[in-house]
């Protein structure tokens, strides 16, 4: 008679057992799916970045074509220049000089 009263008691603690352990590894799961959410979140948040600087790269470029641009038209306008005036070139060049350090200086920092 005991060990059929030790038995009803014990199923039932033994369901509750198994109750806790199966809400431990569903609270598991949760934690590697948000896990992985994170990791999907950094991994957009990277890709992002990465896109961002792509497109600072591209402005960039952009710049310094304009830049070039601009020193042809220097360089164009000087030749005008010598031609209408009878002049030395060298009028112009501390603006070409001006305008070739600034070059330089935004392709050393980046």
């Amino acid at each position: 008679m005991l060990q059929l009263l030790l038995l009803l008691l014990l199923i039932p603690l033994l369901l509750l057992l198994l109750l806790l352990l199966l809400l431990l590894l569903l609270l598991l799961l949760l934690l590697l799916l948000l896990l992985v959410l994170l990791l999907l979140l950094l991994l957009l948040l990277l890709l992002l970045l990465l896109l961002l600087l792509l497109l600072l790269l591209l402005l960039l470029l952009l710049l310094l074509l304009l830049l070039l641009l601009l020193l042809l038209l220097l360089e164009k306008r000087g030749e005008q220049f010598k031609k209408e005036r009878h002049r030395s070139f060298f009028n112009c060049t501390p603006l070409l000089f001006s305008f070739a350090l600034l070059f330089f200086y935004l392709v050393a920092t980046t």
